[in-house]
């Protein structure tokens, strides 16, 4: 990470067993890594923060579920215009106004990240779930049980796209020797 610097708001680092703020950093790099092979796009955090102080989610959103060390969920959120793009560059063509074309490719984006940014935490023994549409309580209240959440705004070249990380995790469940990694 040397050379990188991401805003983590409302984060101390070394306090983990309060704050997994830290377990956003690996999902985005695997949005990085997912942007730059599979979509051929430039893709940077910009800042990762608290969801009551982050912007709403995109009209495009798409849920993975987490299981293992505690429950979490991976969350892609982009604009129509953005998904079009997403369609684009997998297809060659675009949606041409496909409401589920879309979600599933934004699906397809958000299993790559989330598979890679738990391949990026080995430690902790993520498995994940398949793409699935938000519910609609989860669109009208996306903290709804998920106590710790961060939202990371990503820029991309092909336009806005958040990357909404969420744990319910019981007190204790995180530990100090995760190795989790460093936000400078």
């Amino acid at each position: 990470m040397a050379g990188r610097r991401i805003v983590v708001a409302d984060f101390d680092v070394t306090d983990f067993d309060e704050s997994p703020a830290a377990w956003v950093v690996p999902f985005c790099d695997a949005a990085a890594e997912v942007f730059l092979c599979m979509l051929q796009a430039a893709c940077s955090t910009d800042t990762i923060l608290p969801a009551d102080q982050a912007p709403r989610l995109e009209a495009v959103a798409v849920a993975i579920d987490l299981s293992g060390t505690g429950p979490g969920r991976v969350i892609i959120s982009v604009s129509e215009r953005t998904a079009d793009q997403f369609v684009e560059r997998l297809t060659g063509a675009g949606a041409e106004g496909d409401p589920a074309l879309l979600r599933d490719i934004v699906g397809e984006v958000a299993n790559m990240i989330a598979g890679s940014g738990k391949g990026n935490l080995p430690q902790l023994g993520f498995l994940i779930g398949t793409p699935r549409p938000l519910t609609a309580q989860e669109s009208l209240d996306p903290a709804a049980n998920w106590p710790w959440r961060r939202i990371a705004i990503l820029a991309t070249s092909l336009g806005p796209c958040l990357l909404d990380v969420s744990w319910n995790l019981p007190p204790g469940a995180l530990a100090a020797d995760n190795n989790l990694p460093e936000v400078a």
